[in-house]
């Protein structure tokens, strides 16, 4: 069974709604590890938001240096997180934030990417919809975790039982 780890986006101190969506699409694989980068203070409160996905463990990165320091503060603390977990491959939303966060975390990674894919498979091969729609492409990813950008409101998101495993870890 692989394991997916996802990136939780929030903004105001409110989960969005890819969360789950992503989580959904995660849980096809295996098993859903959500990652939470957030200010000092609040990890606990977003991971809490969580409690109707179908995330099994939330790992939570605190930092003030995220706003102050952007794009390469994040991906220092997702690479650290990705050491750690080990997952099969990694979800984000397709969101411009996201997959700016994702082209530099596969440069960094050394691993493909696939970005606005509509449709992600238990194989780790996600779907896209071309050329306006015509047509859609399955695509898989041969060198290292696969990072994937999946559009916002591609699925339902699936309605989980239990809260999450809350995990935070220092920022290094």
């Amino acid at each position: 069974m692989a394991k997916v780890l996802i990136l939780v986006d929030h903004a105001s101190g409110k989960v969005a709604k890819t969360a789950g969506e992503l989580a959904t699409f995660a849980k096809r694989a295996g098993d859903c590890v959500g990652l939470i980068l957030a200010p000092e203070g609040q990890s606990q409160a977003l991971s809490e938001q969580l409690a109707n996905t179908v995330i099994g463990q939330v790992i939570a990165v605190e930092s003030n240096d995220f706003a102050k320091h952007g794009q390469a503060c994040l991906l220092d603390a997702i690479t650290q997180v990705v050491e750690k977990v080990k997952p099969d491959a990694i979800l984000i939303p397709s969101t411009s934030e996201g997959k700016e966060i994702a082209g530099r975390l596969a440069i960094r990674l050394n691993s493909g990417v696939i970005t606005d894919a509509i449709d992600f498979a238990s194989d780790l091969s996600a779907t896209q919809s071309v050329f306006g729609g015509s047509f859609t492409v399955s695509s898989k990813v041969s060198t290292g975790i696969p990072v994937i950008t999946i559009r916002p409101s591609a699925i339902e998101a699936e309605v989980g039982s239990s809260a999450p495993a809350f995990e935070k870890v220092d920022a290094v």
